[in-house]
């Protein structure tokens, strides 16, 4: 327990309460006790001083520190992940209303809108930078002249008058500066034909959005360590803090009134402040904690039912426990509740159950028990780690179909070639050389000319792909609280395209480019389909939870891009993984398009446009996008409230219009 001043005090509090609990009763017995003692006035003030003085110090300790008792996450609900441009939110937020980094964060933001501004202009005017450079610092760009001064052109902005001011303040309207960057946002929409408006929401809705990471992992060093549980050290609450001060004060009053009554009240907060002095620690080391779940191997998406048990195997009742099972952060509670709170007799036992729907991965989690004596003063922990895992590995099931383009490999497959040879459809005619098969001769040709002819059939090869993912913090994003983040939605999408691949033939590996090593070449295969189903599920890369919120594996970081180059066979197409929402995954494309690689990117769309930082975030993307498909690089814009197939039909449409 936590020692200190308030500790001794209360030490001491406890050996006055008994003289005062005796002189006291002696007085309300018999009154003439009083004059008996050998206190003069000066001898009674000095004492009530003492006493109120001992009671301001532990009244600060009370009230000036925290209180030491747990909080307990709430497990039930998804992690939560930001929108892309929340960060912008937050740089505007610090500026206009904290005050800090304001030349900083305004840079930046302009910087990243100046960037947004140039390849608009470029774009649709058909001009090179530097004159989209002249047009934007000009103000040429926009009719808006708020927008125009923005960057520098059109003569600066009319400044808000002294009622516009007094406004701002009292009714929180935006500053000055946050409409003027409106207004530019709102002129680089119209340029780039990008619609501003959106699914119902405020900017302070946004801003209560926050990373529900509480719960992603305990941060426990325990003690006495057993095979299942791992204890804590006892911690003291603070409860009766305030109850020392009471008596110390009351004290005083009865010292200086002379009021027996009021001299013995204070024995009350000496008798319970000594009383919570001497609870002791409750023993969760004796807990039998139990749990068992309905399916080891799911699917994800899968309904799981989980049920837990706690049996007290020590010899006396347990008066308070709190009981959370420490729910994966990418699980969602559907039915049920993972916590119980129950005081236990000897030999008994609780059961909570509760249903959540599972995604990929491999699971290990804990159980977290508190623990309080009948006192509330002490709080005991426990993490207790049942003897359960679960795996959860994804299908591969046929539900979309990628075109893969003609790069080809020496494997038999169901991609058409400019080659003549072996297949299906007919390719071209030649002169007969001997050992063709009779199956190839042209008989029509013969019966005409009675010359031997070869039909050649178009072959069919097997492409050689790669899946890449873009696993880094950045693809951990999504437009609303509710919804699946990028990367997540990525690798369901690798789910549904995967089997359609292999079924036709074709040699399929996985990568991935974050912290993180991740590379499985190019195969096919039962053997290869279950590697694949066993990296998606307990492989770091693809795990739900933001590699900033989870334990990272230890080592030497190695640049993911440059050993995935190195494996990279030459002939390989890629299917690249990512929300691009940031200029990495850009520049990556264009390397591995430069190499002679066919790329085709599949982008979850993980933008929100509630916000100013938001609507900069997607036409950032927006952009992104559009100077991709200039390079001549295939971009999937997937809308996630459509299905992958529908997105992919409407896809090859275009490509092949």
């Amino acid at each position: 327990m936590s020692g200190g001043l308030p500790t001794r005090l209360r030490q001491a509090g406890i050996l006055l309460a008994t003289v005062v609990l005796a002189v006291g009763f002696l007085m309300l017995v018999d009154p003439d006790v009083a004059a008996m003692i050998p206190f003069n006035l000066g001898g009674a003030n000095a004492v009530a001083l003492v006493g109120f003085l001992l009671a301001i110090v532990v009244a600060r300790s009370r009230y000036g520190s925290d209180r030491n008792q747990s909080v307990v996450p709430d497990v039930e609900y998804r992690l939560e992940t930001p929108a892309p441009g929340d960060e912008i939110d937050a740089m505007i937020y610090r500026m206009t209303e904290l005050r800090e980094g304001v030349i900083e964060f305004r840079e930046r933001i302009e910087d990243r809108l100046e960037e947004v501004a140039l390849a608009i202009i470029t774009s649709r005017e058909q001009c090179s930078y530097d004159q989209a450079v002249k047009r934007l610092e000009e103000g040429r760009w926009t009719e808006n002249p708020r927008a125009a001064a923005f960057f520098g052109g059109g003569g600066a902005p009319t400044g808000q008058s002294a009622i516009e001011r007094v406004t701002a303040v009292f009714l929180d309207s935006d500053s000055a500066y946050e409409q003027q960057l409106q207004s530019t946002v709102d002129a680089l929409e119209a340029a780039s034909g990008v619609g501003g408006d959106g699914p119902d929401g405020t900017k302070d809705a946004d801003n209560a959005r926050t990373m529900a990471a509480s719960h992603v992992g305990d941060q426990f060093d325990g003690e006495g360590v057993t095979e299942t549980v791992r204890c804590g050290p006892p911690s003291e609450t603070g409860h009766w803090k305030g109850i020392t001060a009471f008596g110390f004060a009351a004290l005083g009053v009865g010292v200086l009134s002379a009021q027996p009554s009021v001299l013995l009240s204070s024995v009350v907060g000496f008798a319970l402040a000594g009383y919570a002095r001497l609870a002791s620690p409750v023993p969760l080391s004796s807990l039998l904690v139990t749990r068992s779940v309905s399916d080891t191997t799911p699917e994800p998406g899968d309904v799981v039912d989980v049920t837990v048990t706690v049996e007290n195997e020590y010899d006396r009742l347990l008066t308070d426990l709190r009981v959370v099972d420490r729910v994966p952060p990418a699980w969602e509670v559907v039915d049920g509740s993972p916590r119980v709170g129950t005081a236990l007799r000897s030999g008994d036992a609780v059961t909570f159950r509760y249903s959540v729907v599972v995604q990929r991965g491999e699971y290990r989690w804990p159980v977290r028990v508190l623990g309080y004596d009948v006192s509330g003063s002490v709080e005991s922990e426990a993490s207790v780690e049942p003897e359960t895992s679960l795996t959860c590995r994804p299908a591969l099931r046929t539900t979309a179909e990628i075109p893969v383009r003609s790069q080809t490999s020496m494997y038999s497959g169901e991609l058409n070639t400019n080659e003549g040879g072996e297949g299906l459809e007919f390719f071209s005619v030649r002169d007969y050389q001997p050992g063709d098969p009779k199956t190839r001769i042209d008989w029509k040709t013969y019966a005409r000319s009675g010359e031997f002819t070869t039909i050649n059939f178009r072959q069919e090869h097997a492409a050689r792909v790669v899946f890449l993912f873009d696993c880094r913090e950045s693809a951990y994003v999504s437009p609303s609280a509710d919804s699946k983040h990028a990367l997540d939605l990525s690798v369901e999408a690798a789910f549904d395209t995967f089997a359609s691949l292999y079924e036709q033939g074709h040699l399929i590996g996985i990568a991935a480019f974050n912290g993180i090593a991740c590379w499985l070449g190019p195969s096919a295969g039962s053997a290869h389909v279950q590697r694949v189903r066993e990296l998606f599920a307990t492989h770091p890369a693809f795990d739900s939870v933001p590699p900033g919120l989870r334990e990272e594996p230890k080592g030497r970081y190695i640049d993911p891009m440059t050993q995935i180059k190195r494996q990279l066979p030459a002939n390989t197409q890629l299917f690249l993984f990512s929300p691009l929402t940031d200029q990495y995954t850009f520049e990556v494309a264009r390397q591995l398009d430069g190499a002679g690689h066919l790329v085709t990117i599949v982008s979850p769309d993980p933008t929100a446009n509630r916000t100013v930082g938001q609507r900069i975030a997607r036409l950032e993307r927006t952009i992104r996008i559009r100077q991709l498909r200039d390079h001549g690089i295939r971009v999937v814009d997937w809308d996630a409230e459509r299905t992958l197939e529908l997105e992919l039909t409407r896809a090859s449409q275009r490509w092949t219009a």
